[in-house]
């Protein structure tokens, strides 16, 4: 069967078994995004000319030049207030939980999403599959806490006075977000009587001090509980930390409770205190991290392909892996979240370093594929985090 065959069939079919697709509990980060070019953001700063804004704007190209996304830390009281004055292009919903339960909705899930405070403004941008647990007798409705916003700066392969290698975003950050403490969500969570497929764990990466601290108590001891209940697979998903100390903290805390971890290629690098992972040396960074924190499952995915070290059935995670680029590379498409039909148009497939299974030793095997990569992507927003609502599509579904 030819390749773009094989992903139209695979869409087809996963899209086909989601409407009864197990539940998928996703925690604990939502925000509302606002999508800025980088070109309009640029010509604010210079024309506002203010010290702070230069400093930004400095900070701003270095990340353009070489072509890095990720996330910024910028000190600054009145961030939020210069950009509330700029239009955005669009808005949406941010967030690694928000934006995954968002996709599985989108291909006809149910999905589970922690939501302490229900501003409408965010509520309205959720998909309608999307399920928000009751109050419960302990806990009262949540108040209308507006949703935290982030700022995103969007550039373009060949931008930037030195012509960035590739297209990316820029989250921006002016103080620290929101932990999902939703207490509804963990009871009803923890009392769930239906068919369980997965859980997402995330949120963790933009808290510092005792808020860091507590999310981690207040999600493990929820994590633990799902674990003690037979959840089949407790996903941690890791994020843009500032420093490796972050990542090796939450890694320590849910290795063991969690069984499965996901990362991007920059993040592995971050762990390992490198500038950017070396291929050569791809096996053994991320069997280090299976080994180190007690994960069965270590997904790592980059702009031009997708690796996995898994103890479970390989041709089942390269299905998942499969279609969760697919997924990815459907949004980078089209601009926005879709459920995809098969291999977009314009995607470029460039061949795997490596078999797409092989052995790894006593931990199973390690299974890659390429990703259908677009250099000139409508967006970069959120394609991780519709890769992980793809590739649990395909997980959660087999956890029945």
């Amino acid at each position: 069967m030819r390749l773009e065959h094989q992903y139209k069939s695979l869409a087809e079919d996963v899209e086909r078994a989601a409407t009864d697709l197990p539940a998928v509990f996703c925690g604990f980060s939502a925000c509302i995004d606002h999508i800025y070019d980088a070109d309009t953001i640029i010509e604010y700063l210079d024309r506002s000319g203010g010290e702070t804004e230069k400093e930004l704007k400095r900070q701003l190209l270095e990340y353009i030049n070489s072509g890095r996304g990720g996330e910024l830390e910028f000190s600054w009281p009145d961030g939020l207030r210069f950009f509330d004055a700029i239009q955005p292009k669009r808005t949406l919903p941010g967030g690694t939980a928000v934006q995954a339960a968002n996709q599985l909705a989108l291909i006809g899930a149910c999905p589970v999403l922690a939501l302490e405070h229900r501003d409408p403004d965010l509520t309205k941008l959720l998909h309608a599959n999307v399920v928000l647990a009751p109050p419960s007798d302990s806990c009262a409705a949540s108040g209308s806490r507006r949703a935290f916003r982030h700022p995103i700066i969007e550039f373009a392969a060949n931008s930037g006075p030195e012509a960035s290698p590739r297209a990316d975003r820029i989250i921006l950050r002016f103080g620290q977000d929101e932990f999902e403490f939703d207490d509804a969500f963990a009871d009803y969570t923890a009392d769930f009587d239906g068919e369980i497929g997965a859980a997402i764990v995330s949120g963790f990466n933009a808290l510092s001090g005792d808020a860091f601290d507590d999310a981690l108590i207040w999600a493990h001891r929820l994590a633990s509980q799902w674990a003690s209940s037979g959840v089949p697979l407790l996903h941690l998903e890791l994020a843009d930390f500032t420093t490796p100390a972050g990542l090796v903290k939450v890694l320590k805390t849910f290795g063991g409770t969690c069984n499965s971890v996901g990362m991007n290629a920059a993040e592995l690098a971050t762990l390992n205190g490198e500038d950017a992972i070396d291929e050569a040396s791809l096996d053994e960074a991320v069997h280090r991290v299976a080994e180190s924190y007690g994960f069965d499952r270590v997904n790592v995915h980059a702009d031009r392909w997708v690796m996995s070290l898994t103890r479970d059935d390989p041709a089942k995670e390269l299905r998942a892996i499969r279609y969760g680029s697919l997924t990815a590379s459907a949004r980078a498409a089209a601009g926005r979240p879709v459920a995809p039909v098969g291999l977009p148009p314009g995607a470029t497939l460039h061949p795997l370093p490596w078999p797409e299974i092989r052995p790894a030793g006593a931990h199973g095997h390690f299974v890659g594929c390429p990703t259908p990569h677009h250099m000139h992507p409508a967006t970069t927003i959120g394609l991780g985090d519709s890769f992980l609502a793809g590739t649990l599509a395909v997980l959660a579904a087999s956890n029945r």
